[in-house]
């Protein structure tokens, strides 16, 4: 219940979250394009008073006078030629000019440029006017501006604004053109509009990323819930379990007690006792299962990329000293070159401690083996002892849940049934190849990964 709370909690606050973030881009994105809208207007409005003022400079009478190529010897010409040039630079235009539209031709008089490979006047070739974005207007007397990127026909780069030039009779003479650069400007248009793109595939992985972790999240906690509730009825039936040989503890002290007291048999007390040691050896043993289980349960869900020959190599060097405190040795034979494999690294090192411990306890001044070896996808791992193998009344039910109770009255923990739901849940197999007398060898797979995923 408190689990799908937090899940319900989560839920809210992320679309709580994905909508603030939401609105806060489109109002960004609104805000960014209303800048650059009053940037562009700006620009232009400023242009076109800029024109406005330029035409102001000269009278349609004054324009009258130059009309062939040769009037541009004249020093009226130089000198309106020159104050166009201070009258740029005081506007912080890059650009001013003159010219004539007739018959729907437009003609150049005069500029500021007295760059002779670059300038204009009245030996330019004409042109059609509506080569010329926003000149046509101003020919028609309205006073107007290119807009940015619309440019004339080889100018480039040039943001243009024209303003008419009556005469007497109001009638348009000539027209007044001013330009500047825009290339910067639309270069911060189009980053602005680029950083929207990118706002926008911002917002796109935010939602779709919390959307995923989300999704993530509600099936983790279903599989903790499930693994939980697993874990619960495996603990009950483990302590009901537990009842039995604490019984039989009790009333074997309570027999041995009395035998004592009266002065019985020492055999029948041995015996007592040694019922009362295999009990508690079969509590102890259930005690590790239980642990085992806590521990792959804890980490249910931590699979990674493992190094297999590291894995089986440590924990094999861990439990060395432990065998041969008790007389046994181990040996290892584990490739250098043994292939990853995807799991949880507790479970795995769970199933390789389970193996060895119980082929040090059935194993009595002997030798216990670790090796591994792998063919196409698939790792075999063997650990093998000569010890006093397996009953063979025992052998069918050894990877059962529960403890079993051998003919001689030796009993089984669950420490290999743990082994079982491990590598089974690995996506491999267990099992045990078992000589009485001579020894037993547990195998098992895991599937391993491809070399080009390694």
């Amino acid at each position: 219940m408190r689990k799908n709370f937090a899940s319900g909690v989560l839920l809210i606050m992320f679309l709580i979250s994905g909508f603030a973030v939401l609105i806060v881009s489109l109002y960004s994105r609104s805000l960014a394009g209303y800048l650059v809208d009053e940037m562009e207007y700006n620009i232009e409005s400023r242009l076109i008073e800029v024109s406005k003022n330029g035409a102001s400079l000269v009278t349609a009478d004054e324009l009258e006078r130059f009309r062939e190529a040769g009037d541009m010897n004249l020093p009226e010409y130089q000198a309106l030629r020159e104050l166009l040039r201070d009258f740029s630079i005081d506007s912080d235009v890059l650009y001013v000019y003159y010219l004539r539209v007739e018959n729907g031709m437009l003609r150049y008089i005069v500029d500021n440029d007295f760059d002779e490979a670059t300038r204009v006047g009245l030996d330019t070739p004409s042109a059609d006017v509506t080569l010329a974005p926003g000149l046509a207007s101003a020919a028609e007397g309205r006073a107007e501006c290119s807009g940015l990127g619309n440019y004339m026909t080889n100018w480039k780069g040039l943001l243009s604004a024209y303003a008419p030039i009556r005469d007497k009779d109001g009638r348009v003479a000539a027209v007044c053109g001013v330009d500047i650069n825009d290339e910067m400007i639309l270069a911060a248009r189009d980053r602005t509009r680029l950083l929207w793109a990118l706002e926008l595939a911002t917002v796109v992985v935010v939602f779709a990323s919390g959307f995923f972790c989300l999704v993530g999240y509600r099936r983790e906690t279903k599989i903790a819930r499930e693994s939980n509730i697993t874990k619960s009825k495996f603990m009950s039936k483990v302590s009901h379990e537990m009842k039995t040989p604490l019984a039989v503890i009790s009333v074997k002290a309570q027999f041995a007690s009395a035998l004592l007291k009266r002065g019985g048999d020492l055999s029948e007390v041995r015996e007592s006792l040694d019922n009362m040691r295999d009990e508690a050896d079969r509590l102890a043993r259930m005690s590790d299962a239980m642990i085992a289980l806590e521990i792959a349960g804890s980490s249910f869900n931590e699979i990674g990329d493992l190094d297999a020959g590291y894995l089986l190599r440590e924990i094999s060097a861990i439990y060395r000293t432990l065998v041969e405190h008790d007389g046994n040795r181990l040996s290892t034979d584990i490739p250098d070159d043994m292939p990853r494999i995807s799991g949880n690294a507790d479970e795995i090192s769970q199933v390789l401690i389970n193996l060895i411990s119980n082929a040090n306890k059935h194993t009595k001044n002997g030798d216990i083996s670790v090796a591994a070896a792998w063919s196409g996808e698939t790792m075999t791992v063997t650990v093998a002892d000569n010890g006093e193998g397996v009953r063979p009344e025992t052998l069918p039910e050894i990877f059962e849940r529960r403890p079993l109770r051998a003919p001689d009255g030796k009993v089984n923990g669950m420490g290999l049934s743990i082994c079982r739901d491990i590598v089974t849940s690995h996506g491999g197999r267990i099992w045990m190849e078992n000589s009485p007398g001579v020894g037993t060898a547990v195998r098992f797979t895991l599937p391993v990964r491809g070399r080009d995923e390694s």
